[in-house]
């Protein structure tokens, strides 16, 4: 897949500019909390600016997925681009004069709302790009860029901080996000990101089970799915809680932490290329189903065995499903949505990664306080299998449960 991107010069640079737009993505929380809190002091000023961009993605994403499937792609995205540059210049301008909690928690409301929706955008562009057999692999590659992104997102920020001020980070993610998107758009353009989000470059046939607009029987598959994307996404959090905790009982505080989610991240990245390069015979509905037991069968032995080598081993083996778990959610979830609201339901994938992340340290923060980090790592073990029978009605559809067709290389360019 690598082999054939790198080959195509406008799907090349779609890719690489889609990228710089959304390395904002893994800095931008982390500016906020590091930024008040350096300027404020106060770790609950931080604590509460940080949750108000939270809430501003999870509300903002709905809604930019109907606007995308409403009007133009590249003019829908260029002007959230324009907001959310102004908003990050804001953001600058705040910290830097020492505002009230109010008015960052404000800005932060607006930034989190008004973020570009430049990875639903990329794998629109991708799923049009490539062949149908390709688009799984395709995926799994825009995952890994994302999981670089987040792995090094909090060394950039801590570093950014620490030289030139949250106000230097703020401006250059805004120029970030305005020199990406605006390149993004323009290499694209109407070719890849014109109207029908949901119909992919496959001829339509007798075979073709996708669902349909407006049809109720496809609503709960889908929505369940979203359901158990949220239960899948709610480890992450839980993990960060549990591993905390751990390192409090072995008597090594947060260094410990931080080194195991470094590793993991690194592994998750290679677990996402090697998935990418692998030609699969079986549908995506039973990979799921395998990658997500074998990720909570990982994660349920550390809490049956929690010494510092099962968490090790057993993190290390998880953390190699996470970037193919995530890209085939992605992918289940194109296979599950109805034309014309395509864009929608790619939001509120998103919407669950991000709500089901912070219930999972919402929630893991108590759970490891009061029963201890073992009682935290089993509460990963129970989302997974309540991710299946959430994730069944789509399982059971028939879009989903077929091999995906032979790969024929992509298109011409």
């Amino acid at each position: 897949m690598v082999r054939v991107i790198a080959a195509r010069p406008t799907l090349r640079h779609a890719l690489i500019w889609s990228f710089v737009g959304r390395l904002p993505l893994g800095v931008t929380t982390l500016a906020l909390f590091f930024g008040t809190q350096a300027t404020t002091g106060s770790l609950e000023t931080a604590s509460t600016v940080s949750a108000a961009a939270m809430i501003g993605m999870a509300a903002g994403a709905p809604l930019q997925g109907q606007l995308l499937d409403r009007f133009a792609k590249p003019v829908v995205i260029v002007c959230f681009t324009v907001l959310q540059v102004a908003t990050f210049v804001a953001l600058a301008v705040a910290v830097n004069g020492g505002s009230a909690t109010w008015t960052l928690a404000v800005l932060a409301l607006c930034q989190g709302m008004t973020i570009p929706s430049l990875p639903s955008c990329t794998r629109l562009v991708l799923k049009r790009a490539v062949s149908a057999g390709e688009v799984d692999a395709a995926f799994a590659l825009d995952t890994t860029l994302m999981e670089v992104i987040y792995v090094s997102g909090p060394a950039i920020a801590a570093g950014v901080t620490a030289t030139w001020g949250p106000q230097g980070l703020f401006l250059g993610c805004a120029v970030l996000v305005a020199a990406g998107t605006i390149f993004f758009v323009r290499v694209t353009g109407a070719r890849w990101l014109g109207p029908d989000p949901g119909q992919a470059e496959r001829a339509p046939d007798k075979e073709d089970l996708r669902p349909r607009p407006h049809d109720s029987r496809h609503w709960l598959p889908a929505g369940g799915f979203v359901l158990a994307m949220a239960l899948l996404a709610a480890p992450f959090g839980l993990i960060e809680c549990a591993l905390t905790q751990f390192g409090t009982e072995q008597g090594t505080g947060l260094s410990l932490t931080g080194l195991i989610l470094s590793v993991t991240g690194l592994g998750s990245i290679a677990g996402g290329l090697a998935y990418g390069t692998v030609r699969w015979r079986t549908g995506p509905a039973r990979r799921f189903v395998v990658l997500v037991l074998g990720q909570g069968a990982a994660i349920t032995v550390v809490a049956v065995l929690p010494s510092l080598g099962v968490v090790w081993t057993g993190l290390t083996l998880a953390a190699l499903c996470t970037v193919p778990l995530a890209s085939i959610c992605f992918h289940m979830l194109d296979l599950l949505s109805p034309p014309g609201i395509w864009m929608r339901m790619q939001s509120w994938g998103a919407v669950a990664n991000t709500g089901g992340h912070a219930a999972g340290v919402t929630l893991g923060g108590y759970i490891a306080t009061a029963y201890g980090s073992g009682a935290t790592f089993a509460l990963v073990g129970l989302c997974a299998f309540l991710a299946i029978m959430a994730a069944m009605p789509a399982l059971l559809n028939p879009s989903v449960r077929r091999p995906e067709p032979a790969k024929v290389g992509a298109h011409a360019e």
